[in-house]
């Protein structure tokens, strides 16, 4: 299945983007939904915004368990590395609390859930915690929040493992 994320130029009307996604839907077989977004100017750190959608705008996505992964949601993308890299984070890692900070829609959360008795799982993208939620089982926690400010404002207990999985810009120098 394909999920289709366009992104076009500021100042696109929705009607203009909804034409954009009708027309991709059926181009090939296997695309499963077009989401259409309109790009923030750079060196912002709000999520683009979604102004047109046809189709199912998530995936499910197998991982050791199934993952909603929305348009728009922070997921590993290179799919051949994904269970290599859960097995580095998690093999043989076990405690009572993990931390997962940067945790996308909970790909390392979920593996860690089945080890330790809690995971605190941080995400600021409104879109990836939504998927985050959706896929977190008890054991886990979501927390809304940058990295930045979940330390700032944390009481934190011992941690027996800590996991960061930050984008491309890094932790950047306040975490």
């Amino acid at each position: 299945s394909l999920l289709l994320e366009i992104y076009c130029s500021l100042g696109t009307s929705r009607r203009d983007a909804r034409s954009v996604a009708d027309a991709f839907i059926g181009v090939m077989d296997g695309i499963r939904g077009v989401a259409v977004f309109e790009p923030l100017p750079a060196n912002t750190q709000q999520e683009p915004k979604r102004i047109a959608e046809t189709g199912d705008v998530w995936l499910s996505y197998e991982a050791g368990t199934a993952h909603r992964v929305s348009a728009g949601s922070f997921f590993q993308v290179n799919r051949f590395l994904i269970e290599t890299l859960v097995g580095l984070v998690s093999k043989g890692e076990k405690g009572q609390l993990a931390l997962d900070l940067y945790a996308g829609v909970g790909l390392f959360s979920q593996a860690l859930a089945q080890s330790f008795a809690q995971v605190i799982a941080v995400e600021p993208s409104q879109t990836s915690y939504h998927d985050l939620r959706h896929n977190a089982v008890s054991e886990v926690k979501a927390v809304r929040a940058t990295t930045e400010q979940y330390l700032a404002g944390a009481s934190l207990p011992g941690a027996d493992l800590i996991v960061v999985d930050p984008p491309r810009g890094g932790l950047g120098e306040n975490v």
